[in-house]
């Protein structure tokens, strides 16, 4: 939990940066590395403090006398340690990777990105990630806010083609509608003709339909 001695959205910036410092703490004080994911979230308070669920890969008991030290090593608040049984394991990740929901107004008028979800290094998979083509950042290119990309966002879709041979191809697209729009238009249709509606959050469309409703 963030410090409330400062703003939410101060407290968001400090926090983003200390995480990753309490994480090395942890794994020094360890002795070795371990998996880890956490999830930013935000109290239904009125405010929106900001506070992060971590989920660390580690099943010997952590000491009693490094549980003071978490504390300190986070100092930003209080902090609530649990240890995770086998069986719910499925249940806390679906929990802590749900998406946000009422986003508090200082988060909207947050300038930059917000990263709400991340994973250390193969926390998914043992497969070797692909080494990531770093580019800098352009001096002009103008920050936007969340509500800005959220309201983009709604007009972009992700397209699945499917070629004779069955082979499959995605790629995200921008709508000259919203998709809601898109998706509301169609079930209207198939109700209509009494025709099977489609999968929820699918609009099934042909190559010539997907030319007319997308932009290039």
């Amino acid at each position: 939990m963030a410090d409330r001695m400062i703003s939410a959205q101060e407290a968001y910036v400090r926090g983003k940066e200390r995480i990753r410092r309490f994480l090395a703490c942890l794994r020094k004080a360890l002795g070795r590395a371990f998996l880890w994911c956490w999830k930013l979230e935000f109290h239904h308070d009125g405010e929106g403090y900001p506070h992060w669920h971590l989920l660390i890969e580690y099943r010997k008991q952590i000491p009693q006398d490094m549980l003071s030290e978490l504390e300190r090593w986070w100092g930003l608040g209080r902090i609530n340690v649990r240890r995770i049984k086998a069986q719910d394991i499925g249940y806390l990740f679906k929990y802590v990777t749900k998406a946000a929901e009422d986003v508090p107004l200082w988060v909207g008028s947050h300038k930059g990105r917000m990263r709400v979800f991340q994973t250390s290094r193969g926390f998914y998979t043992e497969r070797r990630p692909r080494p990531a083509k770093h580019e800098k950042a352009k001096a002009t290119a103008e920050k936007i806010d969340l509500f800005t990309r959220m309201e983009a966002d709604k007009r972009k879709a992700r397209m699945v083609m499917t070629d004779l041979l069955g082979n499959t191809r995605h790629r995200v697209a921008k709508l000259k509608t919203t998709f809601n729009a898109l998706l509301l238009e169609r079930a209207n249709e198939s109700i209509k003709r009494r025709v099977q509606l489609a999968p929820p959050g699918v609009v099934n469309i042909s190559q010539l339909e997907a030319s007319m409703l997308t932009h290039e």
